[in-house]
């Protein structure tokens, strides 16, 4: 599965994700990244879903806003329904995908995230859903998972504006990452559990006035062959 996890700090946004792109039995058959920056409307998207689905749906998407801010506009975001299922349709692609939005809010003057999901849930596909300012998935105790970090986080976890002091994305979203990639699952239910986070850890950060990408771990991963947690390489 892939990682999409995000932390709103008091000047920034950080989103890390793997590039790990795999099939049904667990090979990785391409790295790709898994998320799209609009520089010009302060905008990152990472997208977990279909291999295709990032490349088409996130631009598609970002394209018919001028900001997060506008995003969060029900009546637009709600005509661009049709348009994403179409996109979906043409490329003969399945039609679950997450979308982890974040970006620079102008109205806000600070950081800003949320979700959107195609994944049938009631009233809640298609629709906007609030998140934490600390979120990270796939983890089954996000909580447990952060306070295995650095023990001094382990009070903080209860506290988000004094985790925003000390969380440092280098470090301790890093160690998320690692964890992350030693979690299994199932690809098909009832099927046979393998990993599906690997190959390198993007960190997109969204500031004010930039958006920057960087590479911060290196996995000793490889095209055609599953993904074995093993030591990280920096």
């Amino acid at each position: 599965m892939t990682a999409l996890n995000a932390y709103r700090l008091k000047d920034k946004v950080v989103l890390h994700s793997d590039v790990a792109i795999y099939d049904e039995t667990g090979r990785v058959v391409q790295a790709s990244p898994k998320v799209c920056t609009f520089p010009h409307i302060g905008v990152a998207i990472g997208v977990r879903g279909a291999k295709f689905a990032y490349a088409h749906l996130a631009p598609t998407f970002a394209a018919m806003f001028g900001s997060i801010d506008e995003m969060r506009d029900h009546r637009p975001l709600q005509a661009m329904v049709p348009i994403l299922r179409e996109n979906l349709e043409l490329m003969r692609a399945p039609t679950l995908f997450e979308f982890l939005v974040v970006g620079w809010s102008p109205e806000k003057d600070g950081p800003d995230s949320f979700m959107l999901s195609s994944i049938p849930d009631g009233e809640l596909a298609y629709t906007l859903t609030e998140i934490e300012a600390f979120t990270a998935a796939p983890s089954p105790d996000f909580a447990a998972m952060l306070t295995a970090c650095r023990p001094e986080l382990r009070q903080a976890a209860e506290s988000p504006d004094e985790l925003m002091t000390i969380f440092d994305p280098d470090i301790d979203g890093l160690m998320i990452l690692d964890n992350q990639r030693r979690l299994t699952f199932e690809f098909v239910p009832g099927g046979e559990k393998f990993h599906g986070v690997g190959i390198a850890a993007l960190s997109t950060t969204v500031t004010r006035d930039a958006i920057e990408q960087r590479v911060i771990r290196r996995w000793p991963d490889r095209i055609g062959a599953r993904i074995t947690p093993a030591a990280n390489v920096a």
